[in-house]
Formats: C-alpha cells, structure tokens, sequence
C-alpha cells in the first residue's frame, strides 16, 4: 500500500489487490508552517474492493431454482467461496421489467428463484443481491436465463361466449400463448378470415421481432385496426420469410370465394414441434365474446403440419390447386378435408339431384339414389351416405347411432340436401339432433318433417338496417331481424355404424354447409375416438339444454329466454 501528499493538502492511499480486507495500515505524515510542524498517523482499515460479480443461472419457466450463493459469491474480493459466519446480512432484490420472477435468501445464503408458468420466455432477468459484513459490502448481479417449459398438448378446445373473459378467449389464448413460445428461427402460418385483438397483434410482432418467420394470411371482407400495425411491422410481400398478406378472393382461388380457412400452425412452440390448431374461430377477439366456437389443436404432427403447409404455399401467392384430390391429408388416423376445388358447375359440385339444381335454382334439390353417385367432391354427402343407424354396446344410445349436428348456417342447395339427408338418418332409426343458427326455411322443414328436434342457438336479436340502396336518387333502407349472440361451430358428430364398423368421430372446422363452400378456402378435420366424441357431446348436451331455444323464435336478450318445449 502506498500514500502520496498532494500539493493542496489531499493525500491518494492506493491498496495493492493482495491486501485482504480487515488488513489495518497505519500512515505517519507532518504539516510544516511557519510556525513549527507537526505530526500525527493516519490509520486505515482496508473494506472491500468495489467488485460487481455476476451469477448466472438457468431456470424452467413454471419452475424453481435453489442454490448456495456463498459457494459462487465473493465474500471478501479474494476468496470463494467464503464463510457465512463472516456476514452480517445478506440482501437480495427483484427485476422490475420481470415481476413473474422472485428471489428470496435466507441468512445462510440459499437462494431459491421461482418463475412464474406465464412469464415470458424469451428473456434474461436481471437480479441484485448485496453480501455485508464487518468491513464492507460486495455486491453483483443473478443472471437469470429462462428456459421454456411450456408443452402443448393435443386437445379439444370449446370457448363459452356468456363466461368471462378467460372462458370466451380459450381458442385465442391458446393461439397467443403458442405464438408466445415460438422461439427465434421458429416460423408461424395463419390463415383467417379476420384476426383482431391486440393481444394477438403484440404477440405475432414480438415474435417477429425475436426472430420468427410470421406469415398470415387473411381475406378482404374484415380488415381490423390492428392490420396496418401488422403491415407496417410484418410487411406485406408474399415472398418474403414474414408478412401480413390479404388475399384478392379466397387465397387459392383468385376470381371469387373468401379465405375461410381458420388455421393456425407453429413449428415449434416451446416442447412441442408442428403444432397446428383447425378451428371454427376467426381468432377474432370481438367475435369469442358473441358467439361459440371450437377449435382442435394437433402436436408433434408432421403430417397435420405439412398437409396445411402446402395450402399455405399455394395460398401466399393466390394459386390455385391444380388437383383437388391430393389436398385430403391423413393426419394420425385423423382426415383434413380442404377446399376450394376444382369445379365448373353446380352438378360438379353436388352430384346429380332432382330437381337439377342451377345458380338460380339452390332449394328443394337433392340427391337422386343412390345418394351419393357422382358426388366424390362432398366430405359432407359422403360421410352421411356411410352412417348406418344400428348401434353396438359402446357406441350410440340404446341401439341406436347418435348423430349430433352443431352448424352455424345450413343454407342454399347444400344445405337442403344436406338436411334431407339427415331426416334419411332419422326416418332409418337414427337419433338425430341439430343445433343451428342461420338456416334456410326450407332445410328446417325438411329436418323437422322428418322428426328431428332442431335447437336455434340463436339470441340477443334486434330489428335493425341490414343494407341500404342509393341507386334510385334517395336512400332505400330494408331492415331486418339479426342476431347477436350466435353458434358458429361447424360440427358433425357420429357414434355408432360408420362405413360397416363401430366408430366414434367429430368432423370440425371452417365450413358452414352452404354451396359457397366449395368456392372458399375452407378446411375440416376428422377425429377419431371416444374422447374427442365424448368432449363434443358432452358441449352438445349442454348447449342443448341451456343455450338454445325452439325454432322461429328471436329472442332479444340472454339464455334462458323460455323453457326448452323439446327433449
């Protein structure tokens, strides 16, 4: 250790880095005037160094981490590790920008960090701890990095328009909590009708912004105010490795139709790799608080992964397919059924009827038998024209092969034919429910003539403008009854003869049983087993007997409205 006077009476005491802390110098000096001099001694004790180590550690989010700090710490700038008994107090804080991340030390120095299952994951805290004892204090940094334990799971997913907030938002939360944990070089494929929310909107630019592909793809109809954020972060050009894209017409068809599809797919999403969510959601944040939804999440599936990677492809550049039979993909004993196809008239479509149907011509038609002959363009009309209504022990009700119907609109020649085929079912002994919203008159009577119980889970209507006409010089006004609270699941549900065999399946997806289906980019997905039949049933059940209403009535307000008069 070395003193040095300075010529204004300061004096510079420079310690060596081997002096320990403790070590007491004592420093002579002497002050002359003109009067005399004199003397004294300085005595220095040497405190600690100003050192700032940092600890790095890594922790699982969800999880929690204890360790010794003394064994890593610097106690004394020279040692490590050092003795507890040399401490007076240890002190340990938190990281402001990450609150689901707390420390706490006890007074021997074991640290124990817990992150919270939320908090994100892509991240490094930041937290201070402070070692005092007799001759000072050291102080440094806990570097913690965070390890993402988040694990998606396979499931089916119901959100409940009159729950609260968490209970509407299921499928969405589900698709940002996946876009959330989607790491850097991960890439993220989304096909909508709309997309709004602004929790979904941060949640894809933050992705981006830490290095994920982000590619979405959506139609014309509902641009939301959050697009052009989405625009200006994601870019628009289709080639691109991410963009935020609106398709002239539905993306794989660029003359007509609309982008219908509801997919969401992620190559990676903390434990679990191609992840791909088919729903009947827009993941539309407005839309989950009016009306229901269902949604199937698949992962650790190449194949639902790469089926839906090819439309994607053909869709970022408005192709359209060249051979609709190769676009139904076999995903885990699961179908994905997609359109639009290949067609030139309304027979291709539908297969022969009687009476023919036309453009103009789309009610009171349906198929000739046997049913289905030239039809091979309908998943629909086919999966019907393969159920058979005697039930084994296991399967059905009492014999009898259920079949449960949730579908937002059952219109036009589709949905005629469609529900005369249904009332085929029930006449042959089937049990036969449907629930709808929007159907055309003539698909009820056909349902209800054959003896099917039809709930209309339909609610909070208002007479209200619905289009306006200034051709004439002067404003034409025509109003209407609509809705505001409304199914819009796309759902078939079978237990019982399926194909000759015992089965329990669930077709979902984007599709509302109408002719302009097959102009749009639609997608449906078939399950099999009694656990996605028993989760949809057991949603069936209860909106049946909660949430709707018999048919041709319009409520104004909330369930219940009146008693339910059916079974």
């Amino acid at each position: 250790m070395t003193a040095t006077s300075l010529n204004n009476g300061s004096v510079s005491i420079a310690v060596g880095a081997s002096v320990a802390p403790g070590t007491a110098v004592t420093v002579a000096y002497r002050i002359w005037d003109q009067n005399g001099s004199s003397s004294n001694t300085i005595t220095i004790t040497v405190g600690h160094a100003p050192v700032t180590p940092n600890i790095g550690k890594s922790v699982w989010t969800g999880h929690s981490l204890t360790f010794n700090l003394l064994s890593t710490a610097k106690c004394d700038d020279l040692t490590s590790p050092c003795p507890a008994s040399a401490l007076s107090h240890i002190f340990i804080g938190g990281d402001q920008y990450n609150p689901g991340i707390k420390a706490t030390v006890t007074s021997a120095g074991m640290v124990t960090i817990s992150v919270d299952a939320h908090q994100y994951p892509f991240a490094r805290a930041h937290i201070p701890y402070v070692l005092v004892d007799k001759y000072g204090r050291s102080t440094g940094l806990l570097v913690v990095s965070l390890l993402d334990s988040y694990n998606p799971t396979s499931k089916v997913i119901f959100n409940n328009p009159l729950g609260n907030s968490r209970q509407q938002q299921t499928i969405n939360q589900e698709i940002i909590d996946l876009t959330n944990h989607a790491p850097k070089g991960a890439t993220i494929e989304m096909i909508s009708y709309t997309v709004d929310g602004q929790d979904l909107t941060y949640a894809l630019v933050n992705a981006f912004k830490r290095g994920v592909n982000v590619r979405v793809l959506q139609g014309q109809g509902i641009v939301s105010g959050n697009v052009p954020y989405l625009q200006q972060n994601l870019g628009t050009n289709p080639a691109a490795n991410s963009f935020y894209r609106i398709c002239k017409a539905a993306c794989r068809s660029a003359a007509t139709g609309v982008p219908h599809t509801k997919v969401f797919a992620v190559t990676t999403a903390g434990r679990g790799t191609n992840v791909v969510v088919a729903a009947s959601s827009n993941y539309s944040w407005g839309g989950a608080a009016f009306q229901w939804f269902d949604g199937y999440e698949m992962v650790n599936n190449a194949a639902a992964y790469a089926g839906f990677d090819h439309i994607f492809q053909e869709s970022r550049g408005d192709r359209r397919p060249t051979d609709w039979t190769g676009l139904n993909y076999a995903v885990s004993g699961s179908i994905l059924y997609t359109y639009p196809r290949i067609i030139t008239t309304l027979s291709q479509m539908a297969g022969p009827t009687t009476p023919p149907c036309s453009a103009t011509v789309t009610t009171k038609c349906y198929r000739v038998a046997p049913l289905l002959a030239g039809s091979a363009n309908d998943w629909l009309e086919q999966a019907l024209s393969q159920v058979g209504c005697n039930a084994s022990t296991g399967y059905g009700k009492n014999g009898r092969t259920l079949v449960r119907v949730s579908i937002r609109a059952l219109q036009g020649a589709r949905g005629y034919d469609v529900a005369h085929m249904l009332g085929l079912l029930a006449k042959a002994g089937c049990d036969v429910r449907v629930i709808t919203t929007q159907p055309s008159t003539d698909a009820v009577n056909a349902l209800q003539s054959a003896g099917i119980w039809v709930g209309d889970q339909t609610w909070r209507w208002k007479y209200q403008v619905c289009s306006t006409d200034d051709t004439t010089g002067y404003t034409v006004k025509t109003y209407c009854w609509v809705p505001g609270l409304y199914t819009h699941m796309h759902a078939l549900a079978v237990s019982g003869n399926f194909n000759g065999k015992q089965e329990n399946l669930v077709w979902t997806g984007s599709e509302s049983w109408a002719t302009d289906a097959y102009y749009n980019d639609e997608q449906v997905v078939r399950l099999s087993g009694t656990g996605y039949f028993n989760s949809f049933q057991s949603v069936f059940n209860y909106n049946w007997a909660h949430y709707t209403h018999p048919f041709g009535q319009r409520p104004q307000g909330d369930p219940p409205y009146a008693p339910v008069t059916y079974p």
